[in-house]
């Protein structure tokens, strides 16, 4: 696994455009209060550049970075490398919530049925705010609701706050 500081600078690197586009933004709104005339030429083309931003550059670059991040923490690409006791594991550290149910949704669930189990690492919330873990919980309950929940479990592991492991329960014969 990376070193904590490591995948700091992933994080902040991969984040970098996203926090541009909304310097930029803030910027763009606060320079858009201070045109009285709203029919203006200047009034018009801050709006659409602040839509663009908004709709569009926004979450691209949120796609971006998600990527970059996702396969940056997972050997650049590689899907789940194997972990010192040859268990699978993905890491979904500095992804956001969206983005971590998103790339179970699409990296996940397709093989678990394949493997069977899947450790991932969510990490135990030291960076998110107050401190306070937002992805394991929100993973757990994304499993929970899943459309394939009947085939999903999850466990603690023990020892290791910052991790679950999802594993895929085979059907009952009847």
């Amino acid at each position: 696994p990376l070193p904590r500081l490591e995948k700091q600078k992933i994080y902040e690197e991969a984040r970098r455009p996203v926090d541009a586009l909304y310097f930029e933004r803030d910027k763009l709104y606060r320079e858009l209060r201070s045109i009285r005339d709203y029919e203006s030429k200047d009034f018009i083309r801050i709006y659409k550049r602040i839509e663009k931003i908004s709709y569009k550059l926004i979450p691209a670059a949120h796609e971006r970075a998600q990527r970059k991040v996702f396969e940056q923490m997972n050997n650049v690409g590689s899907f789940g490398a194997e972990n010192v006791l040859g268990e699978i594991e993905v890491d979904f550290h500095a992804l956001h919530v969206n983005e971590a149910k998103d790339l179970f949704d699409e990296s996940v669930v397709p093989v678990l049925q394949a493997v069977g189990a899947i450790t991932i690492v969510v990490g135990r919330g030291h960076h998110s705010e107050g401190g306070v873990a937002k992805l394991k919980p929100a993973l757990k309950k994304h499993i929970d609701k899943h459309p394939q929940s009947r085939h999903l479990r999850y466990k603690e592991i023990e020892g290791n706050e910052g991790a679950i492991l999802v594993e895929w329960k085979k059907a009952r014969r009847h």
